[in-house]
């Protein structure tokens, strides 16, 4: 039997919530032009051939065997090992998915984007394995990751969204993006990308915060949706940062490392990780050359990065 199966995954930006979306709050997040596609065809072997590439180039492979689901060769065993992880939730989720097929698949995950910039690069793939073999994406998700979810919203999404765990359920609605955050806002590369399982493993044993904080959070998120001017964005942001300071007991990236910017700066996820919101009065084309000058060379403004916005 000839197998063909082809789907893409946004990437994703967290812009409000942080780690608090795990105690409940409303998060304010974009799915992403850059993402990742998962091509699967037939191959005689019974065997899966596993290939990641970005713009074409491979960077990792791997080869299992089917009827046992185990390693036979790879490139990176650390990476091999994650995968096989995965792969073997997954048909324990839905054992019925190969009983059909003697034979194997060749699998190819294509990214247009370097993965070193984080942006979500394994819930796509979590995503893109779902939905390859026809299980709920957050019931695997659920199983091989301790996050909230929010990301694997975002694989799907068609425009931004608000996310909320209730009764540990995702409620997912649709956010209409207000002015400041389309005219004044960039997006940057921090440079380094976050262990966000580790960061928030941590959290998790470690912090506790308050109902107050928890509702607060899920009101600035609803108010950055809707800033109309740069000047009441940056005050939103601010406020947020400080609350999550607060609760990290931990600086600010705005007062680690940019303590004489002219504007707000909001982390995106886990804190020092991937990206950050640059905000200021300047329109988002001044804003990018004012960054340039601080030495940053990935930035994007809104309607550059978000995808499928109306």
């Amino acid at each position: 039997m000839n197998i063909k199966f082809s789907k893409k995954a946004n990437g994703k930006l967290l812009l409000s919530g942080e780690y608090l979306v795990l105690n409940g709050a409303k998060a304010l997040a974009f799915p992403l032009k850059l993402g990742q596609q998962i091509t699967v065809n037939s191959c005689e072997d019974a065997v899966i051939n596993w290939e990641s590439t970005v713009k074409g180039n491979t960077w990792f492979a791997a080869t299992f065997c089917l009827q046992k689901l185990t390693l036979k060769n790879t490139t990176d065993t650390a990476i091999a090992t994650e995968l096989l992880k995965i792969l073997q939730v997954a048909f324990q989720l839905n054992p019925d998915f190969i009983k059909d097929y003697k034979n194997g698949f060749n699998i190819n995950i294509e990214a247009n984007y370097p993965l070193h910039w984080g942006l979500g690069s394994s819930s796509t793939l979590i995503f893109l394995i779902a939905r390859w073999m026809e299980i709920d994406e957050f019931q695997l998700y659920s199983k091989i990751s301790n996050g909230s979810g929010y990301d694997v919203a975002c694989a799907a999404a068609e425009s931004p969204l608000f996310y909320q765990l209730i009764d540990k359920k995702p409620v997912i609605t649709h956010a209409e993006i207000g002015k400041a955050i389309k005219n004044h806002a960039v997006f940057a590369w921090l440079g380094k990308k976050q262990n966000s399982h580790k960061e928030v493993d941590n959290y998790i044993k470690t912090i506790n915060p308050t109902t107050t904080q928890i509702n607060r959070i899920s009101e600035l998120s609803k108010a950055m949706c809707n800033a109309a001017t740069a000047s009441e964005l940056i005050l939103i942001i601010k406020e947020h940062e400080q609350i999550i300071s607060e609760i990290l007991k931990r600086e600010s990236i705005a007062q680690q490392n940019f303590p004489d910017f002219d504007g707000g700066i909001k982390s995106l996820g886990a804190w020092g990780g991937d990206f950050a919101m640059f905000v200021s009065e300047k329109t988002n084309i001044q804003l990018k050359e004012d960054l340039k000058t601080m030495g940053f060379d990935v930035m994007s403004s809104f309607d550059e990065i978000i995808a499928y916005d109306n």
